[in-house]
C-alpha cells in the first residue's frame, strides 16, 4: 500500500503540520506502508529535491508562483500523474498541494484524506478587517469548499476544529477527531515538589487556543 502525503512546506522549515505529517509517514513506514511526502521549496534554501528524513522519502517541487502562502508547483502535478498510489493524504486547507492531491485522487478513483489543522474557520478568531478576510471568502466561493466537503475523510485535531468543520459543511460521517500525539518516551517524570507547577506553551498564539481559559483552570 502507498499513501502519498502532500503539504505546502516541510523541514527544515518547522511547523506543527510539518511535524505531524512527518510523524504520520514515519509511523506508517514502521507498519510497512510507504508514505512519501510531496512538498515545496517554500521558506527553505539549499535543500535537495529528493532526500530522506529517517526512512521517509521527501520530494520537493519548485514554487513557480506564490499568492500569500498559496504556492503553485506545476511540476508536482506532473510527478503525481506518474506516481502509483492507493491514498492521498493532504495537510492544510486553502493549499495548492491539497487541491492537487484531491484532483489526482479523484482522477485515479482513489481515497482522499485531509487534515485541516484548524484552517477552516480560524480566520474568524483573528482581529482583522473585511479586506483581510476577503481572500478566505473568495477562495471558498470559487472552490465551493470542494476538497473538504467531498473528501473521503476529514481529520480534526480538537473538539473546536470538529465543530468548525461541521459549521463549514463537512458531513459528520466523513469527519473524525484525532488529537495530535506525542512520544511519551521523550518525557520522563520529574521528581520534585509539584506544589508549584510551571508550564511552558510552545505554539501559535491565537484566540482559539484558549490560553487564558487554561491558565484559569490551574488557579
Amino acid at each position: 500500500m502507498k499513501v502519498i502525503r502532500t503539504i505546502e512546506s516541510f523541514y527544515p522549515y518547522v511547523t506543527g503540520p510539518a511535524n505531524q505529517a512527518f510523524k504520520i509517514s514515519e509511523g506508517l513506514y514502521n507498519k510497512g506502508v510507504e508514505s512519501p511526502i510531496f512538498t515545496t521549496d517554500f521558506n527553505v534554501e539549499n535543500v535537495k529535491e529528493k532526500e530522506y528524513f529517517g526512512d521517509v522519502l521527501v520530494k520537493r517541487f519548485k514554487v513557480k508562483r506564490k499568492i500569500m502562502k498559496y504556492c503553485f508547483t506545476p511540476s508536482m502535478k506532473k510527478a503525481l500523474e506518474k506516481e502509483k498510489f492507493d491514498v492521498v493524504h493532504s495537510h492544510n486547507y486553502r493549499s495548492y498541494q491539497s487541491s492537487l492531491g484531491y484532483k489526482m485522487a479523484r482522477k485515479r478513483k482513489k481515497s482522499f484524506v485531509i487534515n485541516t489543522h484548524g484552517n477552516l474557520l480560524a480566520y474568524k478568531n483573528f482581529k482583522m478587517g473585511l479586506a483581510s478576510r476577503l481572500p478566505y471568502y473568495v477562495y471558498d466561493l470559487i472552490t465551493l469548499k470542494k476538497i473538504v466537503k467531498k473528501a473521503d475523510m476529514v481529520i480534526a485535531a480538537t473538539g473546536q476544529e470538529y465543530k468548525e468543520a461541521l459549521e463549514f459543511g463537512v458531513r459528520k460521517e466523513n469527519l473524525r477527531t484525532i488529537p495530535v500525539g506525542i512520544n511519551i518516551k521523550d518525557y520522563e517524570p520529574v521528581k520534585k515538589d509539584l506544589s508549584m507547577l510551571n508550564l511552558l506553551f510552545v505554539g501559535r498564539i491565537s484566540r482559539n487556543r484558549n490560553l487564558n481559559k487554561g491558565n484559569e483552570d490551574f488557579k
